[in-house]
């Protein structure tokens, strides 16, 4: 009986050994082009199919499932916080994203946290898996910067398979403490690999010039100098310093090869000058933080309790003014660069508090390990766990790792690695078989409903080329069939409805895409672009009040809209109200020289009509 008890145990240990490995190293290289966005739907559906698979495992092999009662109830209470949302969302179906990744993140750790309560031999092993999913990362980042090889870009350069150099460098910094871990206590072997790993992920940190991780890399130094200064006999042991100094060194190389190949592009500044920006207040990125920071603090400050809807911080942000930000009708902001402020604006303050303390949560388990575990070993690995606690959530105050379902993965894992090191107490263990059907069932409807929005989200991105290529009565077909009980919306905040009226424009059918833009209104309040669209189509059959009526409402919601002023000044014109669009010229374009003709014309005609001097 020992024997098939120790056999059982053995498969369920390669079954989690492979089920986290999975979720660490495939995850974050997943990329479709197909998708809205090529990282975001693919990675959840990955996960969810990984834990599909592993819940199956569990019920077949009757799975003890551990869960600690603190943990759970955060996790339940966070996940409550984004249902509660929903009831007051705009657009319910926008929430319906938000609520699909909290739900495969919030199982996603609580699955963590039950595999490494019961297999604690796994946490070196996940430990060194996530070393090694760093150096994949970060060689294919610096492949990438050297032009040898492509993949979809986001913004800014290197990207990897991050889409953003910001989420790039953000992953590193935060891997990099389980680089750290995995050279001070791995075997020689795998030393080498975090050594390779510390130099390239340092490297390219500095390159991607992300001044959110520059900032995150100080604090976490700042907070291994601090501990390590404490607890010096513990963390460095008379026979671990010269691993120690090792490590130092790798970082120190990793810092100068990074600085050197930055300073080999003329077209950036500076590191000191760019470092000096992060203090800078007039520097355009931090003036517009700024900006968003203050009207999501106003958003919390206006919905308390449930927020203004999971998803919906993008639909409500222009009814808090957008003059001073980089808006035009066409450009949007979709995120505030803060995850906090993010949460309690979409979810309300419930869902800030279990999100900030789940870290604390963490952060208080791995000083446990630095109060009570007498091992080196163990005050090497509860350090370097409180470095990558802490750089992500100094991210997370700059900008939006909590959105990208990878670094969701990462900081959950971390965080289950410190609450199985720091003791057994208070865990509770269950073997029903009703338990583990609940949860494979509940991800078994994450994995329908995540493909349906794929299968939406492709019909967009077609969309999208049909539309580049003019090719209206495709675009109309393609709309038409994409299902708005899964996707109202493209990534850009732009109402699919919006899409559809485009089409029936180019298709002549003038009354028909007012009737549609009046729909992508409803799915869309905010939107300026709709509502502008929706004046033009006023204009051309003939209706020049509701036109400049519509006008007026899309420059409300951004003053800086082009299109809409010159449209209104050219319905003003037509209309012949001479001295209203002179007065829209004058005051909005006294500075354009497109206007130079409308306001000759004008001119003239008033000097026809009613004499005036010139």
């Amino acid at each position: 009986m020992n024997e098939g008890l120790q056999r059982h145990n053995q498969v369920f240990s390669y079954i989690d050994a492979t089920f986290l490995a999975g979720t660490i190293l495939i995850v974050p290289l997943v990329l479709s082009v197909s998708a809205l966005d090529p990282g975001l739907m693919p990675r959840l559906t990955i996960v969810n199919a990984l834990l599909l698979g592993y819940w199956m495992a569990a019920f077949l092999l009757k799975r003890i499932i551990v869960w600690l009662p603190v943990a759970a109830v955060l996790l339940l209470l966070y996940l409550s916080a984004v249902l509660v949302s929903v009831s007051d969302a705009v657009n319910k179906v926008e929430s319906f994203l938000e609520l699909y990744k909290s739900a495969a993140v919030i199982i996603y750790g609580f699955t963590a946290i039950s595999i490494l309560r019961q297999s604690p031999g796994l946490i070196l092993f996940t430990i060194h898996t996530i070393t090694l999913n760093s150096l994949t990362i970060s060689a294919i980042g610096l492949v990438q910067f050297f032009g040898f090889i492509d993949f979809p870009r986001g913004w800014g350069w290197p990207t990897a398979t991050l889409l953003n150099r910001n989420l790039f460098a953000s992953y590193l910094i935060v891997s990099l403490g389980m680089c750290y871990c995995s050279f001070l206590i791995g075997n020689v072997r795998f030393r080498v690999v975090a050594a390779v790993a510390i130099v390239c992920g340092t490297a390219a940190a500095v390159i991607a010039e992300s001044r959110a991780v520059w900032v995150a890399g100080a604090f976490g130094a700042g907070v291994l100098t601090l501990i390590t200064i404490i607890k010096i006999k513990k963390v460095m042991p008379p026979r671990r310093r010269p691993r120690s100094i090792a490590l130092i060194a790798m970082v120190v190389v990793g810092l100068l090869g990074g600085l050197m190949v930055y300073s080999l592009d003329d077209s950036r500044q500076t590191v000191v000058e760019r470092a000096k920006t992060i203090v800078q207040r007039d520097f355009a990125s931090n003036r517009q933080r700024l900006h968003l920071w203050k009207k999501t603090v106003a958003m919390i400050r206006d919905h308390p309790f449930t927020g203004v809807g999971a998803g919906n911080w993008k639909i409500m942000l222009p009814l808090y003014g957008t003059e001073d930000l980089l808006y035009d009708g066409n450009h949007v902001e979709v995120r505030p660069y803060n995850d906090f402020l993010w949460m309690g604006a979409e979810c309300g303050v419930i869902r800030l508090f279990a999100y900030v303390a789940m870290f604390v949560w963490g952060i208080v388990h791995a000083i446990k390990i630095l109060r009570q575990q007498p091992s080196g070993r163990y005050y090497a690995i509860a350090t370097c766990l409180l470095f990558s606690i802490a750089a992500f959530f100094i991210v997370s105050c700059f900008d939006f790792p909590h959105e990208r379902v990878e670094h969701s993965v990462l900081i959950f894992t971390i965080i289950a690695i410190a609450a199985s090191l720091a003791g057994k107490k208070n865990e509770r263990r269950i073997s029903s078989a009703f338990a583990n059907v609940t949860i494979m069932c509940i991800v078994f409807l994450l994995v329908i409903a995540g493909s349906i929005r794929w299968v939406q989200e492709k019909k967009v991105v077609r969309a999208y080329h049909a539309r580049t290529s003019g090719d209206w009565a495709s675009l109309l077909e393609i709309t038409r069939s994409i299902d708005r009980r899964f996707l109202t919306m493209d990534y850009a905040a732009t109402p699919i409805d919006w899409y559809e009226a485009t089409a029936l424009c180019g298709l002549g059918r003038i009354e028909a895409a007012k009737v549609v833009l009046t729909k992508a209104l409803q799915s869309h309040p905010q939107h300026a672009l709709s509502m502008h669209d929706l004046g033009s189509c006023h204009a051309l059959s003939g209706h020049p009040a509701e036109a400049i009526s519509c006008y007026n409402k899309a420059l409300q919601l951004s003053p800086h809209f082009y299109e809409a002023r010159k449209d209104k000044i050219s319905v003003l014109y037509s209309m012949k109200k001479y001295r209203e669009a002179l007065g829209e010229i004058d005051r909005f374009c006294r500075n354009d020289s497109s206007f130079n003709r409308y306001r000759r014309s004008i001119r003239e005609k008033l000097q026809k009509n009613e004499g005036l001097a010139e």
